[in-house]
């Protein structure tokens, strides 16, 4: 697989054409950002599926909350690798399938997926599972959140989703043991920061998810070697390139069709290239193959 870590000769030609006010800040978050290997996001999540075979042992099997229909997710791309690991002992369930109703007394349902940015997507699969099934399943379940990369405010949402949703406290929520807290946006840089780099990164539409108002805002400084993810959870644009200057501001603020090319673009990650409006995948997770 190629190399995609963070590309030095394109970081000096994007610090260098950053507008000055900027330099600073791009400098901070660069040298904050955490890259993932396939090699290091594997072995973290191999010690967590340890720890989860040490908390199920006495259970012949282990639910994976998993839409079978839907192959081209993250979810069910570690699902299949799990598949693999636990073999016979796995059973793919969801909120109104006939798997459901197997559910016994203490058993674990396993919510499995790469990395948690906000939490909110989590958090209401969880609640809604739980709203789902309370009518037929009337004893206790322990509910484990197998993601290894996980970011701490994401954490914190979902076990106050968790909690709201479990005020007859049937259920137990669990976080993989060995999970990697990830760095964010607002931890890094200041109030003043933010709305500086948010007025360089203003709401494009034909950039769709890669764009967002309040662009700097939360957002978690990582990426994967399996995939980069969209502008609702990290800052894409920053990554694909996108330099902080105003030559790139002035044609952002009535950007069209062909504005594109326009652009002052020095990719940040190795071996990748961007075109259409940013909406091309690069690293291109394997599971949208």
């Amino acid at each position: 697989m190629k190399d995609y870590k963070l590309n030095k000769k394109n970081i000096k030609e994007f610090i260098n054409n950053s507008d000055i006010e900027t330099k600073k800040i791009v400098k901070k978050l660069i040298r904050n950002t955490k890259y993932v290997s396939n090699k290091e996001f594997f072995h973290l999540l191999k010690k967590n599926i340890r720890d989860l075979l040490k908390k199920t042992k006495f259970h012949k099997v282990v639910y994976v909350y998993v839409d079978e229909n839907n192959t081209k997710t993250s979810n069910y791309w570690l699902y299949s690798y799990l598949k693999k690991i636990l073999k016979s002992k796995i059973v793919p369930i969801k909120d109104f399938t006939d798997n459901v109703k197997t559910l016994k007394k203490d058993d674990y349902v396993v919510f499995i997926d790469d990395c948690i940015y906000t939490g909110y997507q989590l958090g209401a699969t969880i609640a809604n599972f739980i709203f789902n099934i309370k009518e037929n399943i009337k004893h206790k379940l322990n509910i484990f959140v197998l993601v290894p990369y996980i970011s701490i405010d994401g954490r914190k949402y979902i076990k106050m989703v968790f909690k709201n949703n479990n005020e007859e406290k049937k259920y137990r929520l669990f976080f993989s043991k060995y999970a990697y807290k990830l760095k964010s946006t607002t931890k890094v840089l200041t109030k003043e920061e933010i709305e500086l780099m948010n007025n360089y990164y203003p709401r494009v539409k034909l950039m769709d998810k890669d764009s967002a108002r309040r662009y700097f805002e939360d957002k978690q400084l990582v990426y994967f070697q399996h995939k980069l993810a969209d502008g609702t959870s990290t800052i894409s644009l920053f990554y694909k390139g996108l330099v902080p200057n105003k030559h790139n501001l002035e044609i952002l603020s009535n950007y069209t069709e062909d504005d594109f090319d326009k652009l002052m673009i020095y990719p940040l990650i190795n071996n990748c290239t961007y075109s259409k409006h940013f909406d091309s995948h690069c690293p291109f997770p394997p599971y949208k193959k």
